[in-house]
């Protein structure tokens, strides 16, 4: 079943944060539209925006009415009750907020990651006029669990340095993901950062392209009320 999340925020409004799983259904925007609204609406009954994911820069800013359609893989928004998601399926889901109104979610693969996807949607947010000083990275794939290029593995430890380094369990190179995260946050400033451990590969009650192939894709959706 999906988790939840509902965190205080300093403007007197809650975060929650849900994050779907296997039972819960395919979540990908090329499910049957009929079955994914029902499913989007079994966890928040409103009006989602959900972007075309490319793994790359790209941030949406929303206000007013949901925003979909658009290709990007970092949504911003102050509006409350506007809910902004994202899918995975061993990608990282990334939540970032701060004390004001405003608060963001970023879908972050290597690639994204890479692009810089998390910089860009922390920048969106704090041109917009508001402040990041916290985080929470929800389920992605373990560095245990997959191989990774060594050329590209050569340029991402360049980019963040040499805690992304990881081996699988056969000892071959990978690429930690989770720990190219924290390096982000770091150089951003973001002090309080929640990154869970749930592998997308190990937990077979998560969808993983990587470890079974599989095309659905799990949600994450963050929204605020009063």
């Amino acid at each position: 079943m999906a988790q939840r999340r509902a965190l205080a925020l300093d403007n007197g409004s809650t975060l929650h944060i849900v994050t779907t799983e296997r039972s819960d259904g395919d979540f990908g925007i090329n499910a049957e539209p009929k079955a994914l609204d029902e499913r989007r609406r079994s966890h928040c009954d409103l009006s989602w925006s959900v972007p075309i994911q490319v793994h790359g820069r790209a941030v949406i800013e929303v206000a007013g009415a949901a925003s979909n359609g658009a290709e990007g893989d970092g949504l911003v928004t102050a509006d409350l009750d506007r809910p902004l998601a994202i899918q995975t399926a061993d990608c990282a889901p990334v939540v970032l907020y701060g004390p004001g109104s405003w608060f963001a979610v970023a879908h972050a693969g290597w690639r994204g990651l890479e692009a810089g996807v998390v910089e860009a949607t922390v920048a969106r947010l704090q041109q917009c006029g508001g402040v990041v000083d916290a985080a929470w990275v929800g389920p992605c794939i373990g560095a245990e669990c997959y191989t990774f290029s060594e050329p590209d593995l050569a340029r991402l430890t360049t980019r963040f340095g040499p805690a992304i380094v990881a081996c699988n369990a056969e000892g071959e190179p990978s690429f930690d993901l989770r720990a190219a995260i924290a390096v982000t946050m770091g150089r951003l400033g973001v002090e309080r950062v929640e990154i869970s451990d749930a592998c997308t590969a190990c937990r077979r009650d998560l969808f993983s392209h990587r470890a079974r192939g599989e095309a659905q894709r799990m949600a994450t959706v963050a929204w605020t009320e009063r």
